[in-house]
């Protein structure tokens, strides 16, 4: 597996920019490109894949390499030169002896001093196959001394600055008949004469066609502000066409090329495998090639019989494989000190390092901690990564985060307990200081510091505080991260009392919150309700008793269990009576409210609806939200809309309409999605296709924002009703309702599936489907009979109606049905629907006896309006007739 993760992956972008200062090369420029990174980060990889690819071009360039490292025999004069210089030469059409033996001696009395001082070993490194000419070049020293002793005494005594003048020109000489590419791997590490020579060829000659390529770590030492530069620093300063810097390669760049090592084998690996390498890596090429070889050699990925490289289901992602944890202790070593200790404190903040809170642990300064991090382990060393910068009042804070969490976790892991403990403690106490009031903003920090000072109920508390607090403003996701968080650490703490009241708030917690985002039926709640029962009898917690009720109230009404629901609405309205508090007040009528509609009691339903408004204010609201995770009055605004509406009360219904909008507009995003179904529901009432689709889509469009799954299927029930009726294709908006209608279904029980068959019907009349038809309003009364749910049962008979004139011999049976339709809605005060009833009997054809006795109830009708003052509805019954 080695060998295929070894081909050289990525770096397009790289390669291209150099073909292109190549190509300014080739037409008389010398010019200079330098890749910095650490050590790992791919500069050797980069600049061998350069020079392979100048190799294969027709017209090849010269292309020599030296490689430099710490050892003192890099940093001998001429190092590089020696590396470079029998590559060049060997390069040249140099087919006689005669010309390499004058080659020879012309590099020789270039080098005549430097001959004298570091002896023959020096002609291995400068004098082309040396290993073969070393006889020959004794006698060509020799023949030098006899013939031209005074200029070689004249040479010897040349300053060193001319020998590098010559050198350069050596260099400049070798380009005239064909490009050079001369690439130093690990500069930093090279002789400062090869590099003067360099920076010499470059300065001195700039029409040569010379292209210079130098690898170098952002770590090499610079000059202090009394020193002078080095060699290589001038050589930066002057000469920089382009700096590729592999250190600072975006996140984009760096999950391609996870994506493209991991492809070099044929594999089967997924994306949350590929996820945890890009995590424990950044991308980094060294260590990513090495963790998966790390993970194949523990058989963590193993290779099938087919060929295809998988990942085993229980891979430890905590423990680095050794050949990494050897890179990064290599690593450490090269740090001062003061870095170590700096960044072992780092390694406990696990996400972002604040630095002043290091710096107020390590009694240093904030400026000499920040200077550290950013001159050194940011900018040279590339470990950490600053991640922004702000203001507390009078206080700067600068965060960092390491670059590759692999390195943060060995770090982390070289300290013992103890000190992990004292190291968290110091850093929560750290947050505390520094935020003060606004230590929200860090919550999940610091809890998680907390934990691990081993202050957990400390911690739990600030868990269960800030999930209240994100859903009063509707943050449900954080919520519950919090909550999770809060519950699996509940098992840490002693069985008590207190310990079994913490984890009733938590449990009543996560129930808002699934309720919100998973729906009000899932099979999660009702794990949740029996704990959350046997907790409250251990605990007698009465303070808890309304959001135990609730719980239970919205778990009966989600399995439409809706005499149930309706028994423990009333309990809670009956707690709240004797309270006399205003906001379970509010809740009781709310929910006594919802339960009274589905049960067909329209009229008491619309009071106990209006009650909870008229008690409401925007400050009970603030209350019920941070306890509840949204504003309960949503739900009695839900049910004084509909309610007005099939009563007839329209100056009410467009009041409360107006009420509801608000609370869409308010922004809160759970409270905001039930207000928006609300107005999208009224809409389909109505019968309005094109208000509807409007209202659907803003109810999509908060259901994705919030994430709320149920109303995301709600919305589509709607979108399908309304785009079947408005563009009659009717096919399509039932493939969409049906869609819909499944993820309800799934999230929040059968609740409304009598509306959801009237909507279907609709569109099935559309296709004039008397089968289907029969079928969606025979299940729809068979629900209605065993959940009681009666809201819509004069609509129904309604629509039997509709479906009996489809059929020729079904008059007598269709007459019935609407007046069946007329009775219900008669007897439950809808009158809305009642009219809807008597318009089918008006305009039936051919049933005299029939429209008489439908004129005469039109006319009692609007009497009684009369006699009650209602006199917005009498016209639209005057309409009819």
């Amino acid at each position: 597996m080695r060998s295929q993760l070894d081909a050289f992956v990525g770096r397009q972008s790289e390669l291209t920019q150099f073909s292109e200062i190549y190509q300014q090369c080739t037409s008389g420029k010398a010019l200079l490109s330098v890749v910095r990174g650490q050590p790992g980060a791919g500069k050797t990889s980069l600049l061998e894949a350069f020079s392979s690819k100048m190799s294969t071009l027709e017209d090849a360039p010269i292309i020599a390499m030296a490689r430099c490292d710490s050892t003192s025999r890099a940093k001998t004069p001429y190092h590089v030169l020696g590396q470079l210089l029998p590559t060049l030469l060997e390069s040249r059409n140099a087919d006689k002896e005669s010309q390499r033996d004058v080659q020879v001696g012309r590099i020789l009395r270039v080098s005549s001093r430097l001959l004298k001082n570091f002896g023959p070993d020096l002609l291995d490194l400068v004098v082309p196959g040396a290993s073969k000419l070393v006889s020959k070049s004794v006698k060509i020293i020799d023949q030098v001394n006899k013939e031209d002793s005074d200029n070689l005494i004249s040479e010897v005594m040349e300053s060193q600055e001319d020998q590098i003048d010559k050198l350069s020109g050596l260099l400049v000489e070798l380009s005239s008949a064909q490009t050079l590419i001369l690439i130093v791997d690990d500069a930093h590490l090279a002789d400062p004469i090869s590099i003067s020579v360099l920076s010499r060829l470059l300065n001195n000659y700039p029409k040569s066609r010379v292209m210079v390529m130098l690898g170098v770590r952002p770590s090499y030492k610079k000059a202090k502000a009394n020193e002078e530069p080095s060699s290589l620093e001038e050589l930066l300063f002057l000469n920089k066409t382009s700096d590729c810097n592999l250190d600072d390669v975006p996140e984009f760049k760096r999950r391609e090329f996870v994506n493209e090592v991991l492809n070099l084998v044929p594999n089967d690996l997924d994306e949350g495998f590929r996820e945890q390498v890009f995590r424990r890596t950044d991308g980094h090429p060294l260590l990513t090639r090495e963790l998966i070889l790390g993970l194949a050699s523990n058989k963590s990925i193993f290779c099938q019989k087919n060929g295809l490289w998988s990942a085993d289901n229980d891979i430890s992602w905590n423990q680095a494989p050794d050949n990494i944890r050897e890179a990064l202790i290599q690593r450490m070593e090269t740090l001062q000190p003061e870095e170590q200790e700096l960044l072992r404190v780092a390694s406990a903040f696990d996400g972002e390092m604040i630095s002043c809170i290091a710096a107020d642990f390590l009694n240093y300064s904030d400026w000499d901690v920040l200077r550290i991090l950013t001159r050194t382990l940011h900018n040279n060393l590339a470990i950490l990564r600053e991640t922004r910068a702000f203001r507390i009042g009078n206080k700067l804070v600068v965060g960092f985060r390491f670059r590759e969490p692999m390195f943060r976790e060995y770090v982390y892991q070289t300290l013992c307990e103890g000190e992990r403990m004292f190291i968290h403690d110091a850093i929560a106490s750290g947050y505390k200081a520094m935020f003060g009031e606004a230590v929200e903003h860090v919550s999940s920090e610091l809890a998680w510091h907390l934990e691990q000072a081993g202050r957990l109920r400390e911690a739990l508390e600030l868990h269960r505080k800030t999930a209240q607090a994100a859903m009063k403003v509707g943050g449900l996701a954080e919520a519950l991260m919090h909550i999770t968080r809060g519950i699996n650490g509940i098992d840490g703490l002693g069985a008590d009392k207190s310990r079994d009241e913490l984890e009733l708030s938590f449990l009543l917690l996560q129930s808002q919150v699934l309720k919100a985002r998973s729906g009000w039926s899932s099979s999660t709640l009702d794990q949740i309700n029996k704990r959350v029962g046997a907790l409250a009898l251990c605990c007698g917690e009465l303070e808890q008793i309304e959001s135990i009720l609730m719980s239970e109230w919205s778990s009966y009404l989600a399995r439409g269990d809706l005499k149930s629901s309706i028994n423990t609405a009333e309990q809670l309205l009956k707690n709240a009576e004797a309270s006399k508090e205003l906001t379970s007040l509010i809740l009781g009528n709310a929910v006594v409210s919802n339960s009274l509609f589905w049960l067909g009691d329209i009229v008491e339903a619309n009071k106990h609806a209006c009650k909870a408004l008229s008690l409401h204010t925007p400050k009970l609201g603030e209350e019920m939200t941070a306890k509840h995770g949204f504003d309960p009055v949503v739900i009695a605004q839900m049910f004084a809309v509909w309610t007005a509406h099939i009563l007839g009360n329209y100056d009410d219904l467009r009041k409360f309409e107006k009420l509801t909008r608000l609370t869409v507009q308010q922004g809160h995003p759970f409270s905001s999605v039930i207000a928006q179904m609300t107005l999208c529901w009224q809409a389909s009432h109505e019968q309005d296709a094109k208000t509807t689709l409007l209202e659907a889509a803003e109810l999509r469009n908060i259901a994705d924002r919030g994430e709320f799954v149920s109303y995301q299927g709600l919305a589509d029930i709607f979108m399908g009703w309304a785009k079947g009726v408005s563009s009659k294709d009717y096919m399509k908006g039932l493939t969409q309702l049906n869609e819909g209608e499944k993820i309800w279904h799934e999230t929040s029980g059968p609740l409304i599936s009598t509306y959801r068959a009237l909507l279907r019907s609709h569109l099935l009349y559309g296709k004039n489907n008397i089968e289907k038809i029969g079928e969606e309003l025979s299940a729809a009364f068979e629900f209605a009979e065993q959940t009681h749910e009666k809201a819509y049962e004069s609509e129904l008979w309604r629509a039997q109606g509709e479906l009996f004139e489809l059929i020729s011999d079904k008059r007598a049976e269709c007459i019935n049905a609407y007046w069946r339709s007329v009775i219900l809605a008669k007897n439950s005060g809808a009158r809305t629907f009642e009219l809807a009833a008597l318009a089918k009997l008006l305009t039936l054809n051919g049933a005299d006896r029939n429209r008489e006795r439908a004129v005469l109830r039109a006319q009692e009708l609007i009497a009684e309006l009369k006699c009650k003052d209602e006199i917005s509805l009498v016209g639209a019954v005057e309409k009819l007739l």
